[in-house]
């Protein structure tokens, strides 16, 4: 006899686990999202700037990157949803203000 409630897949019960010793990372912007064999790849980066500033003349200097970040499908779009309340909570307590459409190149059109 074939019991069906064994062939159903079975979501592990997962308990967080804190882990001070991980180090935050500080970055500029978003340099790269990719979707790629079902999963989701950011590259965030810091910029450098150059120290030969002078009066006239444009700053140069390099965005590296500092971390990148590989989630799986469901993973990004928790990721999507959490930030979509984080933005939402942040319009409401007028700290940014939502642009009509982001840029094509996609930057962010987001008022800070």
């Amino acid at each position: 006899m074939h019991n069906h409630a064994l062939t159903q897949a079975v979501s592990p019960k997962l308990v967080y686990v804190d882990r001070p010793e991980v180090s935050e990372t500080c970055v500029d912007s978003v340099e790269k999202v990719i979707f790629q064999d079902g999963l989701v790849y950011i590259e965030l980066v810091v910029n450098r700037l150059d120290m030969s500033l002078q009066p006239g003349i444009t700053p140069t200097g390099k965005k590296c990157t500092a971390c990148r970040l590989v989630l799986s499908a469901p993973a990004f779009m928790t990721l999507v949803s959490n930030l979509t309340l984080a933005v939402d909570g942040l319009g409401q307590q007028s700290l940014i203000r939502r642009s009509a459409t982001p840029s094509p190149t996609g930057s962010s059109n987001q008022s800070i």
